[in-house]
C-alpha cells in the first residue's frame, strides 16, 4: 500500500502526507474487510479507503499504472497432485502456458456429469457455484465452473482458475442472453438503424459485410447492457440473478443503441477520412514508406472484425479519437515532419513489439489479462501524445511512464 500511495502523481499524492498514518489506517480497514470485499482488486479498495479518509478521489486508473518493484509482487508456486513441487515464478501467464493444458485435462476427467454438459440454450443447470472441489488422488483440488460460449448455445466445464472462469463465463452468459432476448433486440435495433443503415454499411464494406457489422453491434448492446451497467459487474452465478438483469436492462436497450449506433458511424466516417488520405499517398509513398506501413498496421489493429465488442469501456469511445489522430500524423508526415515521426516511431517500437508478442502469448492461454488490454490502448494515448498532441490524452501519458509499465508488466506476466 505504501508503495501505491508514493507512487500517486504528486497532483494526488501531496493529499497523503505523510504517508505512513495513511498506510495504518488502510491496513485497519484490509483487516475488517469481509471474504467478499476481500475478492476486489486492492486499486478498488485502496481508491475507496482513500477517498474515505481525505474526501479526495482516487481514481483506479491511477493506481493500476503505478509500476511496482519485483519484490512486491504475487510469487506463484505449481504442485502436482500429490503435492510434489514443478515450478515456481512471478511470471503467472507464463506459468499458465507451461502447466495449463495439463490442468484442464485432469479437470476434465475428474468433473464428472455436472460440469460436462453442451447444447445448453437457456439457464437450466442450477446455481453457478465460484468454486468447487475435486479430488485429485490424495489432495483436494479447487476448480472453478465456467459458461463457456459455443456459438448457438453454451457448455459447461470446470477450469483450472478463477481468472479463467470468469473471463469466459463473461461470453457465455453474453449468448445466453442474446439467445433469449435476440428477436426482442434485434427489432428494436433495426428500427434504430433503419435511417442511417445504407450509410453505415457502406461505409464499413472495406472491413467486412453488413451483417457482421450489425452481429458487432447487437453483441456490444448486450455486453454493455446486461453485463458491464449492472450491479455485480460481469459476474452471474443464478438463474434469478439473470432474469432480474434481464427486467433492469431493458429500459436501457434503445438509449444504448442510439449511442453505439452514433459512435459507429462517427469511426468508420473517421476512418473512411483516414483511408482516401492514405491512398493519395500511394504514388509517392515510398518516401514516407515505413511511417505509412505503421499506419496501416495501427488501423488493422484498432478495426478488427468485431471491432466494438473487442475494444473494451472505457476505451471504445476514444477510437474515433485515435483515428483522427492518424490522420493528423499523416498531414504533419507529408508535410515536412518526416525525421519527427521516424525518432516518435523508433521511440515506441519496443513497447509495440512487446506487447504484440505479449497479446499473442495471452490469446493462446487461453488467460485474459486486463491491465495488458489497457497497456495495449495506452500505446495508442502515447501515439496522441507523440504524433497529435492537439488532440489531447484521457490519461496522463510519456514514452518514459509507458516504459516503466512495461518493464512492471513483464515481472507481473
Amino acid at each position: 500500500m505504501e508503495a501505491l500511495i508514493r507512487g500517486l502523481p504528486k497532483s494526488l499524492r501531496t493529499a497523503f502526507v505523510p504517508v505512513p498514518p495513511y498506510v495504518d489506517a488502510c491496513v485497519q480497514k484490509l483487516s475488517q474487510l469481509g471474504s467478499t470485499d476481500l475478492m476486489q482488486p486492492m486499486s478498488v479498495l485502496l481508491s475507496r479507503w482513500l477517498e474515505e479518509l481525505t474526501g479526495v478521489r482516487v481514481p483506479t486508473e491511477a493506481l493500476t499504472q503505478i509500476s511496482l518493484p519485483g519484490h512486491l509482487l504475487m510469487r506463484y508456486q505449481v504442485v502436482d497432485e500429490k503435492g510434489r513441487f514443478l515450478q515456481a515464478g512471478r511470471n503467472l501467464r507464463q506459468l499458465q502456458e507451461r502447466w495449463g493444458p495439463q490442468a484442464a485435462a485432469s479437470l476434465i476427467q475428474l468433473a464428472g456429469d455436472k460440469y460436462q454438459r453442451d447444447g445448453i440454450k437457456r439457464w437450466d443447470f442450477g446455481d453457478l457455484s465460484q468454486t468447487v472441489t475435486v479430488h485429485c488422488g490424495l489432495s483436494e483440488v479447487k476448480a472453478y465452473p465456467a459458461v463457456l460460449d459455443a456459438g448457438s448455445s453454451v457448455s459447461l466445464r470446470l477450469l483450472p482458475t478463477l481468472q479463467q472462469s470468469q473471463y469466459a463465463s463473461r461470453g457465455g452468459v453474453r449468448r445466453l442472453f442474446m439467445i433469449e432476448l435476440r428477436t426482442d433486440l434485434e427489432r428494436r435495433l433495426n428500427h434504430a438503424m433503419d435511417p442511417t443503415w445504407k450509410e453505415l454499411s457502406l461505409m464499413h464494406a472495406p472491413l467486412g459485410p453488413q451483417e457482421q457489422l450489425r452481429e458487432d453491434v447487437l453483441t456490444t448492446l448486450v455486453d454493455e447492457v446486461f453485463l458491464e451497467r449492472q450491479p455485480g459487474g460481469m459476474l452471474v452465478h443464478t438463474h434469478e440473478e439473470f432474469e432480474v438483469r434481464v427486467r433492469a436492462g431493458w429500459p436501457e436497450v434503445d438509449p444504448t443503441i442510439k449511442r453505439l449506433l452514433k459512435l459507429t458511424q462517427s469511426i468508420l466516417k473517421t476512418r473512411q477520412e483516414l483511408a482516401l488520405a492514405m491512398g493519395a499517398l500511394k504514388p509517392v509513398r515510398s518516401a514516407w514508406g515505413p511511417s505509412v506501413m505503421d499506419l496501416e498496421e495501427q488501423l488493422r489493429q484498432l478495426l478488427p472484425n468485431g471491432f466494438l465488442l473487442n475494444t473494451p469501456n472505457p476505451w471504445r469511445q476514444h477510437l474515433p479519437r485515435y483515428l483522427r489522430g492518424m490522420t493528423v500524423r499523416l498531414h504533419k508526415l507529408t508535410n515536412g515532419g518526416l525525421l519527427r515521426d521516424q525518432k516518435a516511431m523508433d521511440q515506441l517500437q519496443p513497447m509495440l513489439q512487446w506487447c504484440s508478442s505479449s497479446l499473442r502469448q495471452m490469446q493462446g492461454s487461453g488467460v485474459h489479462d486486463a491491465a495488458l488490454v489497457d497497456f495495449r490502448f495506452w500505446i495508442e494515448e502515447c501515439r496522441i501524445a507523440l504524433f497529435a498532441q492537439e488532440l489531447k490524452t484521457s490519461i496522463p501519458i510519456s514514452i518514459e511512464r509507458l516504459h516503466k509499465k512495461m518493464e512492471s508488466l513483464s515481472i507481473q506476466t
